[in-house]
């Protein structure tokens, strides 16, 4: 699936370019983006409504993470998508998520993840699902997170997408353990997902007799 990119933007950078997989926000005037390869570190600087940030990747990848986060979106039926830009870098791609994973901390940690995914994914085949857990050749970190967190990725994907915090079930001393989508869903179990990733208001829980024990039922 392709992605459609507004206009390109300019990118300023005196040094050499990120590594790939690093995230940036917008620098004042005569000042320079400050990278952070640490998706934790990330975390507090988007930590609401933004008008975008940038993301580093490969040399010629835009297409590939935007497409990858196009067909999420579609995946989630999705209103309001995500936006791109591509910059006068081939290696940098400016993204404005929508505000579907804006307005939650664990749906903005779990969007840094798909965003490395997604260098994986090529439009034209759609591969999906080998980008998504790295079937093939892999961005190993990006998809171990992915696999760590199965049941409640495909949950998530299936339209259960509300976060309900239980106590108790992460360190209320630490800032990261509380938004971090790794760190709240790694080795939980399906009954324990089940409670915290619910569908939204308004949304009709899927009727069937089928999966009664899966992760939509």
């Amino acid at each position: 699936m392709r992605a459609e990119f507004g206009l390109q933007r300019g990118f300023k950078q005196v040094y050499g370019s990120p590594s790939p997989g690093q995230y940036a926000m917008e620098a004042q005037e005569q000042k320079q983006c400050h990278w952070d390869h640490c998706r934790e570190q990330f975390a507090p600087k988007w930590d609401g409504p933004t008008d975008g940030f940038y993301f580093s990747h490969g040399a010629g990848e835009s297409e590939n993470v935007a497409g990858f986060i196009c067909k999420t979106e579609e995946i989630l039926t999705l209103i309001d998508r995500s936006g791109y830009s591509k910059t006068d870098r081939d290696t940098i791609l400016w993204v404005r998520p929508s505000p579907f994973w804006s307005c939650c901390e664990i749906r903005r940690s779990l969007f840094t993840i798909l965003l490395r995914c997604g260098r994986l994914y090529n439009p034209e085949r759609d591969n999906y699902e080998d980008s998504l857990y790295g079937k093939s050749d892999s961005v190993p970190q990006a998809q171990e997170y992915v696999n760590a967190t199965d049941l409640a990725v495909k949950r998530f994907l299936f339209g259960f997408t509300k976060y309900v915090k239980l106590p108790g079930l992460v360190d209320p001393s630490s800032y990261y353990y509380k938004t971090g989508w790794v760190a709240i869903f790694k080795n939980k179990d399906l009954a324990t997902i089940r409670q915290m990733l619910v569908l939204p208001e308004g949304e009709e829980r899927l009727q069937t007799v089928i999966g009664l024990d899966a992760v939509w039922a």
